[in-house]
């Protein structure tokens, strides 16, 4: 009954393992114990079947980890507008969302991440596996939030934003890298489809 008050508020079943509810009930701890009931066979089938039919339910330890890492991934998404978590951010619950989003770029570069999480990792908007790319992906975003305030991509080269990140100074960087013939056809194809956005700054 507390799991089913937990998943009707929260919208999932992916509780951390620590948690406690409002009452000081350790439901991390319950759901461990049912996990752990699973494999030695003590649940009924119609216990099997309760517990299965709450959103985001796993059995397995690893992947209920994993799952609670994306939720929190998905949740930043749609606060931010993109996956692109700095390495040593946490949530305001204190969990280290940026080791974990570390972590999956690790997984990938050893082929240990399934297909199913690469697809649905890729299907965040501004999700990267490389840190140049998540770095370029970053300092892209902040272009596109500039560009939707002011109207235009004619940033000033000392110009900051309001969390003090040098805008001026990546789109500098990004004319310096298009000279050298270092951007991608499709980062060239994004920064022209910016309103005002022009390769020689001389010309805005």
């Amino acid at each position: 009954a507390r799991l089913v008050a937990f998943v009707e508020q929260e919208g999932h079943a992916l509780v951390n393992f620590e948690h406690k509810d409002s009452t000081g009930f350790g439901l991390g701890n319950w759901i461990r114990n049912q996990r752990n009931a699973f494999k030695k066979g003590k649940l009924s089938v119609d216990q099997i079947s309760r517990l299965e039919s709450l959103n985001g339910w796993v059995w397995n330890m690893n992947s209920a980890q994993w799952e609670e890492g994306y939720a929190r991934l998905v949740a930043f998404v749609e606060q931010e507008g993109h996956a692109l978590v700095e390495a040593r951010y946490q949530d305001s619950n204190g969990y280290k969302l940026g080791y974990w989003v570390h972590r999956q770029r690790k997984f990938f570069s050893l082929d240990k991440l399934s297909v199913d999480r690469i697809r649905r990792l890729e299907e965040l908007n501004g999700w990267a596996w490389g840190v140049k790319s998540a770095q370029w992906e970053e300092g892209y975003a902040r272009l596109v939030a500039f560009v939707e305030c002011e109207g235009h991509a004619l940033v000033e080269g000392l110009y900051k934003n309001s969390t003090g990140f040098g805008l001026g100074h990546w789109v500098a960087h990004q004319r310096g890298k298009f000279k050298k013939g270092k951007l991608s056809v499709d980062q060239i194809r994004r920064l022209e489809e910016l309103n005002g956005w022009v390769w020689d700054a001389s010309k805005k």
